[in-house]
């Protein structure tokens, strides 16, 4: 069963990572051809064509003959991502620029250059803080808080923190309540031992004026 359209779509607008004008100078320019064939460029120019002709990529507003592009360019560069993809881990971006696949694919749409500095801005964005070592005595995970690049404390983690310290410091006033109701309940039941006494000494006085 072939890929659907609204799959289509989606794939193709998230692996062609490169605008018309950037995509246009690099197929007319002189290192595109160094990628062995001239399918790619083929490609190249109809992908500009269908990138122009709907810019805002509106799924209703694509032909077929743009879906049937489509579809070829999702499956070329899916194959060939799934074996190539791993050079962006194992070359420097210089080195990754002028390897052949990166030629092909540029060809195609997509430029594994460009999608390596997405990602690391990406992983820039999702990382402000440092976790914080784990210090002697310290019963936290190391790394459990996070502080801001300004040295302070993220506001979520201060609130946990600030959560279980409240819970610590209720569980104290609990044992101090604890113990001045024990308190209490002595002091009561000293005055109730010493009530009968008084009593008594007040009686006995109280016979012995009337004898």
């Amino acid at each position: 069963m072939g890929i659907s359209k609204e799959d289509t779509i989606t794939k193709f607008n998230e692996q062609i990572n490169m605008t018309p004008d950037e995509l246009e100078p690099w197929l007319a320019s002189d290192k595109s051809h160094q990628a062995g064939t001239g399918v790619g460029l083929v490609s190249g120019a109809k992908i500009v064509d269908i990138l122009k002709k709907n810019p805002d990529m509106d799924p209703g507003k694509y032909e077929e003959g743009d879906l049937d592009h489509m579809r070829k360019v999702v499956g070329y560069n899916s194959r060939h991502l799934v074996q190539e993809d791993h050079l962006k881990e194992t070359k420097t971006k210089e080195e990754l620029a002028n390897t052949k696949s990166t030629i092909s694919f540029k060809n195609w749409g997509h430029d594994p250059v460009k999608a390596l500095e997405e990602e690391e801005r990406a992983e820039c964005h999702n990382q402000p803080g440092e976790f914080l070592p784990q210090e002697p005595g310290d019963s936290r995970k190391a790394g459990k808080f996070k502080r801001s690049d300004n040295g302070e404390e993220p506001l979520a983690s201060k609130r946990k923190r600030d959560t279980t310290d409240g819970r610590v410091d209720q569980s104290n006033g609990d044992a101090e309540e604890e113990t001045l109701a024990r308190n209490r309940g002595k002091s009561k039941k000293s005055r109730q031992y010493k009530s009968p006494t008084r009593k008594s000494a007040r009686n006995r006085k109280a016979l012995m004026k009337n004898h």
